[in-house]
C-alpha cells in the first residue's frame, strides 16, 4: 500500500473532500501526537484511496475492541511513504 503522497498533498486532498487539515495537523497525526478521531481516519483513508480497514492493525479491523492509537498511526505513516 504505497501512495506516496507528501503531507501538504494529503491535506488538501482531505480538504477537498470536506475535513479541512493542515499539513501541519497531517504532520502531527503521522507519529502520533494528534488525536486521529474516526472522521480523520475515514478521510485520511479516501484521500489516499484506501478503506479506513487497511489503516488499521489487521486485528483491530477485525473486530478488535481495543487496538494501539501508536499502531494505527505507523500505518498510516506507512501508508504515506510508501
Amino acid at each position: 500500500m504505497a501512495c506516496r503522497f507528501t503531507q501538504r498533498q494529503l491535506a488538501k486532498r482531505c480538504a477537498a473532500l470536506a475535513r479541512p487539515m493542515t499539513n501541519i495537523a497531517v504532520s502531527r497525526t503521522e507519529p502520533g501526537r494528534r488525536r486521529c478521531d474516526v472522521d480523520d481516519l475515514f478521510a485520511i483513508a479516501a484521500a489516499l484511496g484506501v478503506s479506513a480497514s487497511a489503516l488499521l492493525p489487521q486485528w483491530a479491523a477485525h473486530g478488535a475492541v481495543s487496538h494501539s492509537a501508536a499502531q494505527t498511526f505507523n500505518r498510516i505513516r506507512e501508508t504515506l511513504r510508501g
